[in-house]
């Protein structure tokens, strides 16, 4: 048997709920910037004489992920059209933090889309 206060226990849980609340309010805010952008680009890009691409960026961190720092790389290199999907890891999604890309691909994530015009040729 412990003899823990449960004022401390609760106290503890308060903490921990706290965290747990503003990463999952920031990543769900994110995404909706994410998508956002997404809808705004691919908007612009109708009836235009240009393509618009789009890269996966990280923060490029220590914090940053192994996946997302493959796709930064890779995306980076070869950008792709704003209607095609990132892969990144197991997953995929039009930008970071997409609700199509798995949980662990997208909770705590920091990483943005860059967009380029391109022209036809």
């Amino acid at each position: 048997q412990l003899d823990i206060p449960v004022e401390d226990i609760i106290e503890e849980l308060g903490k921990r709920n706290k965290k747990r609340g503003g990463i999952i309010s920031t990543t769900e805010s994110n995404n909706g910037i994410g998508e956002g952008q997404s809808q705004t680009a691919d908007e612009m890009q109708r009836g235009q004489v240009f393509n618009i691409k789009k890269s996966w960026r990280s923060l490029r961190d220590r914090r940053v992920r192994d996946s997302h720092i493959r796709a930064d790389r890779r995306y980076a290199k070869e950008p792709i059209l704003i209607n095609q999907n990132f892969q990144v890891g197991a997953g995929f999604g039009q930008y970071p933090l997409s609700s199509t890309l798995p949980l662990d691909e997208r909770i705590g994530c920091r990483c943005y889309t860059i967009y380029k015009k391109v022209k036809n040729v």
